[in-house]
């Protein structure tokens, strides 16, 4: 009878953490739509997922949120922490608005990201060191934004990184050197900040580059190694 017991309240257990983890899922479409209104977005709707620039997916009943393309609708609000819910994106895209604040830690959150652009922004603070939790990115832009500290070395993480943009915003301190880990990494803008330091050799390792730009930085001594394509 004890054993009878037993598997009934380890099958009723898995059933309830099952539910709740649809219930989860099911409640993006609420998350978008309170991240978009906190963002300064404006509509009627009351479902998050019919908003223009949302893409859904059903998935065992629930519907999840895989893409966000908000560039350019003149938003003009903080990116919220809640953005990390949204744990199935694999596509984030709001450039090109007035969103000023900082970039939320939460970021991290968002593990099957390919795609990050938050480029032509107000933002400030720093590089939040969470963003190198997301190792499947392959697209991220931050630049024309107020952004200032040092880049984090925990970019050095995002081994699928094809292009890094990091441009015209108030970045300073060394270019980190684990930025050489990024193999697979062809084009990276660092140009129009306040960098400093020698540019690290580690640099020397991107075999697949094909535009590096650092310039109007304060960056001092090329390494001898760096044989670059297009080299600004």
């Amino acid at each position: 009878m004890l054993i009878k017991n037993t598997l009934s309240f380890l099958l009723l257990s898995l059933s309830l953490s099952t539910t709740t983890t649809v219930l989860s899922q099911s409640n993006d479409c609420d998350t978008v739509l309170a991240i978009y209104k906190a963002m300064g977005g404006s509509t009627t709707l009351k479902d998050g997922c019919k908003l223009d620039g949302v893409v859904e997916k059903y998935y065992e009943g629930a519907r999840i949120v895989k893409k966000i393309d908000w560039n350019k609708r003149n938003l003009r609000g903080r990116i919220p922490k809640e953005i990390g819910k949204l744990s199935n994106l694999y596509s984030l895209k709001i450039a090109i608005n007035q969103l000023y604040g900082t970039i939320p830690p939460e970021i991290g959150n968002l593990t099957n990201l390919e795609f990050l652009t938050l480029d032509y922004n107000n933002l400030s603070g720093s590089i939040p060191t969470e963003i190198g939790k997301l190792s499947k990115l392959r697209y991220l832009y931050l630049g024309f934004n107020n952004i200032n500290g040092a880049i984090p070395s925990q970019v050095g993480n995002l081994e699928n990184l094809i292009q890094l943009n990091l441009q015209q915003s108030q970045l300073s301190g060394p270019i980190p050197p684990t930025i050489g880990n990024l193999s697979k990494l062809e084009y990276l803008r660092l140009n129009h900040n306040q960098l400093s330091g020698p540019i690290p050799k580690e640099i020397g390792k991107l075999s697949n580059i094909q535009a590096l730009y650092l310039n109007d930085n304060q960056l001092t001594s090329v390494p001898s190694l760096l044989a670059l394509k297009d080299t600004l």
